[in-house]
């Protein structure tokens, strides 16, 4: 019988927190560090209750030998707002998310700032899924300006990025300005493409939302462009999949 990882990495985790307990006593920072490892293991199985259990009882450990302004504090707190997150409590994980932005924010260097991109990302969703359509577009655009400090504009990643915001704006009834952020999106994809690196996933999308939202706008003939270019690029990515 086939053990999934996850829960074969729970079980080897949970022989080294009964070692650790022993040697260590339950409040150490080492305790606190396997417990939330043990958490992400629980989380990937989707057993989120038992999940909660070991993220609580490791930030217990860290607020009380660790303080509440120091880096593993804060990713336990990432770690309770993303079950959150998938339990649809998306107060709660914008609770969770903005405790730990705080904290990252306040202690780490300079030159790591950049580094939290993926908390920004889950800050602004848990704002949207609360129709917080303003404050997600502000943390989303803050996201998109860490990607390209770490990547530069010309990055798909940065690309997505823009098309995450200008989808944020589009719930605004913002189109105009979604258009031009799903420009810039679709420019960064041709520039790549050109270069020789593909992505199947993001030019497609920034080129459907356009059409999208031209057609909102009463842009008729300029949704049929949009349109047009996109059957050419299915067809091309195709003939890639296609050819030996």
């Amino acid at each position: 019988m086939l053990v999934k990882p996850h829960r074969k990495a729970k079980e080897i985790l949970e022989e080294i927190l009964v070692r650790q307990t022993h040697a260590c006593g339950e409040d150490y920072p080492s305790v606190a560090r396997t417990l939330n490892e043990i958490g992400i293991a629980l989380q990937h199985d989707r057993n989120f209750e038992e999940a909660l259990e070991k993220y609580n009882r490791a930030l217990g450990i860290q607020l009380k030998i660790l303080g509440g302004k120091h880096v593993d504090t804060a990713d336990t707190y990432d770690n309770i707002g993303k079950v959150f997150l998938e339990q649809d409590k998306f107060e709660e994980a914008e609770e969770m998310f903005r405790k730990a932005l705080d904290i990252k924010l306040e202690i780490l260097p300079e030159d790591k700032i950049s580094e939290l991109t993926d908390l920004y990302q889950n800050l602004g969703l848990s704002l949207k899924m609360q129709d917080k359509f303003s404050e997600a577009t502000k943390i989303q655009k803050r996201s998109l300006s860490k990607l390209v400090e770490i990547h530069g504009e010309y990055h798909y990643s940065v690309a997505k990025a823009y098309i995450g915001v200008a989808g944020l704006l589009g719930d605004q009834n913002r189109m105009e300005d979604a258009l031009q952020l799903l420009d810039k999106s679709v420019e960064i994809c041709n520039r790549l493409q050109g270069l020789g690196h593909r992505d199947a996933n993001v030019l497609p999308l920034a080129l459907y939302m356009k059409a999208s939202y031209m057609e909102e706008l009463g842009k008729f003939e300029g949704a049929t462009e949009v349109l047009l270019t996109l059957l050419i690029l299915h067809k091309e990515t195709l003939e890639v999949k296609c050819t030996p």
